[in-house]
């Protein structure tokens, strides 16, 4: 990670977060998607769930 840009975005600098793209849902199936392939992974490690459960 980076430097923060925006106030809100320093305690972001402080926490390891982790998205578990395979149970991101919503009615619209494209909106998980996209933020999980172009959004999420600027901010965070983006794992299915086997992986998640397999790092050591």
């Amino acid at each position: 990670m980076g430097s923060a840009e925006h106030p809100a975005e320093i305690n972001l600098l402080f926490y390891g977060i982790t998205v578990l793209r395979d149970v991101c849902t919503d009615a619209d199936s494209e909106a998980p998607r996209i933020l999980t392939e172009r959004v999420f992974p600027q901010r965070a490690d983006v794992r299915s769930v086997d992986e998640w459960v397999a790092q050591p």
